[in-house]
């Protein structure tokens, strides 16, 4: 029983440093990333639709606030939005892909053994 105890604590600390190396590594990306979403061709955007990006993202809360938001996001299970296409991550993501196509993939298996 304390093996398992063990293995679930340091699975929930290991899921805890992986969660903030994923923020840290987003958030030290060089630019602003509304800056970058909104600017084509090597032409600044305008900057109130900078700053009114920035709200929407909630890039212009302090860090501490975005990662608590982070962390309470990932807890619900909602990984956020894309940037690219405004959708759910976790709705249309590689797993919602992977999972319906599993039982196929365990009868193409059981095809081939026969």
């Amino acid at each position: 029983m304390a093996y398992l105890v063990g293995r679930i604590a340091s699975s929930v600390v290991l899921a805890f440093a992986v969660a903030t190396i994923v923020f840290l590594a987003l958030h030290l990306v060089p630019g602003d990333p509304a800056e970058l979403l909104l600017s084509t061709g090597g032409i600044s955007p305008d900057p109130a639709a900078v700053a009114e990006l920035r709200e929407r993202l909630g890039l212009d809360r302090p860090l501490h606030v975005q990662y608590l938001g982070f962390l309470t996001g990932l807890l619900r299970g909602d990984l956020g939005r894309s940037l690219v296409d405004d959708y759910s991550v976790a709705s249309a993501g590689p797993l919602s892909m992977t999972i319906p196509l599993q039982p196929r993939s365990r009868c193409a298996c059981r095809a081939r053994l026969n």
